[in-house]
């Protein structure tokens, strides 16, 4: 019986998927490098589901760009060590006096982002909340969480606080532990503060289901801007809540978001270095006779870049990410199924101890391939102690980055440009002897050597 209903609940699954794709927006007019997409998700406990959350984020989830998590259950001496492959934490906060709730936003690594400091003190189980602006798109990013023991006047008063000191484009994302699906007290108040800021609700469907009960209290809230969006509201099957996922087309900014997908770069081959040769031989290089040394050889340079740029032109090439050895397609078929048979068993209560079995099995499956994979590349190893660092390393975050950021100060101003440094020091060395010799020949002072009485000879002596 309940097999049957399973199967029937797939197929169901699949046509909605079809119908979704037809009413989306365009995919062609969205390619992925224009489209900033972001998930949100209650984990009610990072730590014991970081494995569940890799092998999505290899399949399900490969595209998203912004990772916001609310319940984390993380202190703060621990987040540290909370690593996300791929995925950088910039922004967190963890309680100190009470157990669970928390914040945080994971940025993919290459998009360019800052967490912001703000007036607004994070209140545990009141007013919890992590920020982070992506720099190039002028967006700025809020997960937020409300416990349903927190105190809403204090809330309602911190978040609008915080809202009149964000500017630019502002997506506010979170639980807020009211019920949007029903046109209570609190849900107006909620949806009439964001209103005054020009922003609007974008979630209709249930986010949260228990004992039976469907609830909308985890919101995404974006600019009333006429922008295109798409939310989606996805079953992770990672507890009670649901992920929304929310993909924002950024074709409009100044610059879009980078994405690791695609990457830039110039085809130089036989055909192509042929193609060059022709064109610097049909080049008129005659034009560079007249004018100042500099005036022709900048003219020199501006014609051969032209005739590089033509033979080698810059395209837009589709990376290929190297697979994670240890997520296999069988893992990725086995958490697909548990997604499947965690949404039927919200409807099927006598399905849950099939789930729960389920999932054991699956992470002690994700234990084994992790251990397997860190096994095999410590034996494959030349130098077995570094390749054990090298995992250890891995797993606990620790990178080796490299920081070519270098400020001086000249003048009483701070410089920053490599190229004024550059000149600056060699301006310094290769003046110093000038004005050393300057000083010294200046100065009326002269160097007294007092006399020494006491001397001393040395004669040869024999044996």
């Amino acid at each position: 019986m309940g097999s049957s209903q399973f199967e029937e609940e797939e197929k169901a699954e699949s046509l909605q998927c079809q119908q979704q794709e037809s009413t989306k927006v365009n995919s062609a007019a969205n390619p992925l490098h224009e489209t900033l997409t972001v998930v949100y998700q209650n984990v009610q406990g990072l730590e014991s589901k970081l494995a569940e959350i890799e092998v999505l984020l290899t399949d399900y989830l490969k595209d998203i760009n912004i990772l916001c998590i609310s319940e984390h259950w993380v202190k703060e001496m621990q987040a540290s060590s909370i690593i996300i492959p791929d995925f950088e934490m910039i922004s967190k906060f963890c309680r100190i006096n009470y157990k669970g709730g928390g914040t945080c936003i994971y940025v993919r690594t290459g998009v360019e982002s800052k967490e912001i400091k703000c007036k607004r003190k994070c209140i545990e189980k009141d007013f919890e909340y992590s920020i982070c602006e992506l720099t190039k798109l002028k967006i700025t990013i809020v997960c937020l969480y409300r416990s349903a023991l927190g105190n809403f006047a204090i809330f309602m008063e911190n978040l609008e606080g915080l809202l009149n000191e964000l500017k630019h484009k502002v997506i506010v994302l979170g639980d807020f532990n009211v019920n949007f699906k029903n046109d209570c007290s609190k849900q107006q108040q909620l949806c009439n503060l964001f209103l005054c800021h020009n922003m609007m609700t974008t979630v209709n469907e249930v986010t949260r289901c228990r004992n039976m009960s469907e609830t909308i209290i985890d919101q995404v809230f974006i600019n009333n801007d006429k922008c295109e969006y798409n939310t989606e509201v996805i079953d992770t099957g990672f507890s009670d809540h649901k992920g929304i996922k929310l993909s924002l087309n950024v074709t409009s900014y100044k610059d879009r978001v980078i994405n690791n997908n695609y990457r830039e770069r110039r085809f130089i081959n036989d055909d192509s270095i042929r193609i060059f040769n022709c064109i610097l031989e049909n080049n008129n290089w005659g034009s560079e006779s007249s004018g100042d040394v500099n005036t022709k050889f900048d003219s020199f340079l501006e014609s051969y870049k032209h005739c590089f740029d033509v033979a080698f032109p810059i395209k837009r090439v589709k990376t290929k990410h190297k697979t994670k050895t240890w997520v296999t397609q069988e893992i990725r078929k086995s958490s697909d199924t548990l997604r499947k048979l965690n949404k039927s068993a919200r409807k099927n209560v006598a399905l849950k101890a099939h789930v729960k079995c389920y999932r054991s099995l699956y992470k002690k499956v994700i234990i084994a391939a992790k251990k397997f994979d860190n096994d095999s590349y410590i034996e494959k190893g030349n130098n077995k102690m570094k390749s054990t660092w090298e995992v250890i390393n891995k797993n606990i975050g620790r990178h080796k980055r490299k920081d070519n950021s270098f400020v001086i100060k000249s003048g009483g101003k701070t410089v920053k440009d490599p190229l004024q440094i550059a000149n600056i020091f060699n301006k310094h060395f290769t003046n110093i002897a000038i004005n050393l010799i300057k000083t010294k020949c200046n100065s009326n002072s002269k160097v007294k050597i007092p006399m020494n009485d006491m001397t001393m000879f040395l004669y040869p002596v024999t044996e």
